[in-house]
């Protein structure tokens, strides 16, 4: 059996799309989690639940979105 302190977890790339009514309309962000439901509380710890719009696990789907909608990548928007 391997010890848990050498055990790696496989990170994926969330994408989170900020609802249209909050601070950050407009934008999108990524984030790295072991789950989903990880990613939705870091999500909610970092940018608010008044924020939160939803989490993409797709990425072509995420990216088609942000491609529709115009969004910008909040790290950029708001250096």
């Amino acid at each position: 059996m391997i010890p848990i302190s050498s055990r790696q977890i496989k990170k994926k790339t969330y994408y989170v799309l900020f609802s249209q009514g909050g601070q950050y309309k407009g934008c999108y962000t990524t984030v790295q989690a072991s789950s989903l439901d990880k990613a939705k509380m870091a999500v909610i710890e970092r940018y608010g639940l008044m924020n939160y719009g939803g989490v993409e696990i797709n990425e072509q789907r995420a990216k088609a979105l942000i491609k529709a909608f115009g969004l910008q990548n909040v790290e950029e928007t708001f250096v």
